[in-house]
């Protein structure tokens, strides 16, 4: 099980400290596996804070408290097993650090009347909880009628989280409309019960929808350009004399590659500029997005990044993801067209042994051919002769479906570089833009392959 590791976010103010924000993260991803929804933050943290001068602000590991560690004995239960990866996002009614309620709430209710707290400027904003699947109340019931700003803030929150449109969920009280039970009862016995019945409401109000919920299907043709765009060589491929070895500022347009697809477009603050690298006739590139007043530097006169093969410049205006320059109208099909241009950019300059992508098939090769086929098996059996089958796709179609709120690209490829393999690609997006992360499966192998 990957270890998970609490972070936090605390300023001193007034002479208390509050929590600004926390999170716990299992592996390296920084997509949300959910979130939560508390009263104000506890003691995690507390004895490495006695240091903090008044308005200094530090982010820093954390120990688990008891809260904590009863979130992630939910969160494996809700993945089942699964290896996690990604990050918990904690947030509270107010960044008051202290850990007896009564207090808390005494003090936030002080600090209001006395003018000390904008309380609009506790909430996270609808884009950030939108980047969430889900969240978890869990505020607890200790809510007096003179508590008026405490049930204030509670009633900003809901609007929030209603305008937001995420799912949400969390024990609540039978007669008390706006409270629910805090998920880490102070009993010891009865927080496994209480990780038991939040479990059953997930499954109920946020795990109702099926795997493939909003599923669409595309004919495999819809993976390809669907408009003409014209593209210019930058050189000639099989002249050795014309290639220099190492980087260069391309004479290529990567924005050439978007412009072909209908659904998505480069935005306007932004253009596409890539550098190429050739060696023989061998060849590979990357792409930055870069403002559009700003000319791209010299590939000498840039930093590298030394974790990326063949070590590529960057600019330090570029952004670090160039998918956050890409817009489009957010239907399934820019959600296609955007997994097919991430993999089309990465390629950008690939020549020879450079070209990996270039030689994926996506399937149905034959659309007509796999409509008239009663399985995936027998279509897939039909074009290759498969060994190590690992899963049969249950569509093998490209499809678009929400994953826990999430849009999800799915598709299938041949790709006979080394050796025939099918390939699983699954691409997740996060709430709001085109950036994804990429699983690509090899779940399949058959006969052949090339060597270049």
């Amino acid at each position: 099980m990957t270890e998970v590791i609490a972070f936090g976010t605390f300023t001193k103010q007034n002479d208390y400290i509050h929590r600004k924000f926390a999170y716990l993260q299992w592996g390296e991803s920084n997509q949300s596996l959910g979130s939560f929804l508390l009263l104000n933050p506890g003691g995690a943290g507390a004895d490495q804070l006695s240091h903090l001068l008044e308005g200094e602000q530090v982010t820093s590991h954390v120990k688990l408290d008891p809260t904590m560690r009863q979130i992630v004995k939910l969160m494996e239960r809700i993945y089942d097993k699964k290896e996690l990866n990604g990050r918990v996002n904690l947030y509270n009614l107010f960044t008051l650090q202290n850990t007896q309620d009564s207090s808390a709430i005494e003090q936030f209710e002080s600090s209001c009347n006395n003018g000390k707290i904008e309380m609009s400027e506790l909430l996270c904003s609808v884009e950030e909880l939108q980047n969430n699947p889900w969240i978890c109340i869990g505020w607890g019931v200790n809510s007096e009628a003179r508590y008026d700003n405490l049930q204030t803030i509670k009633k900003m929150w809901m609007e929030q989280i209603e305008q937001s449109g995420i799912n949400f969920f969390g024990k609540r009280h039978p007669k008390k409309v706006m409270d629910y039970y805090h998920i880490c009862p102070r009993i010891a016995k009865k927080q496994q019960e209480m990780i038991n019945e939040l479990l059953e409401i997930y499954k109920e109000k946020c795990d109702l929808k099926p795997y493939y919920q909003g599923l669409v299907e595309f004919m495999a043709i819809a993976a390809k350009p669907n408009l003409i765009s014209r593209r210019i060589v930058s050189h000639n491929q099989f002249d050795d004399d014309f290639m220099e070895l190492g980087w260069s500022i391309s004479t290529s347009n990567p924005e050439d590659i978007v412009h072909s697809f209908s659904q998505i477009k480069v935005k306007r603050e932004y253009k596409l500029r890539g550098y190429q690298y050739t060696s023989g006739r061998n060849g590979n590139g990357i792409v930055w997005a870069i403002p559009t007043n700003e000319v791209l530097p010299e590939a000498k006169d840039c930093e590298v990044v030394e974790d990326t093969f063949l070590t590529p410049p960057k600019p330090d205006l570029a952004l670090d993801d160039f998918m956050e320059a890409i817009e489009g109208d957010k239907s399934p099909l820019s959600y296609l067209q955007a997994a097919i241009c991430l993999h089309e950019l990465h390629e950008f300059g690939a020549m020879w042994h450079g070209i990996l992508w270039g030689q994926d098939r996506i399937l149905p090769l034959d659309d007509c051919e796999y409509l008239y086929s009663s399985s995936v098996k027998e279509y897939l059996d039909s074009i290759e002769e498969w060994t190590d089958l690992k899963t049969i796709p249950e569509i093998l179609s490209p499809h678009f479906f929400y994953s826990n709120g999430y849009p999800t690209i799915v598709f299938y490829t041949t790709n006979d570089v080394g050796i025939l393999s099918l390939n699983r690609y699954t691409h997740t997006f996060k709430n709001g833009d085109y950036t994804q992360e990429v699983v690509r499966e090899e779940i399949g192998y058959g006969q052949g392959g090339i060597i270049f």
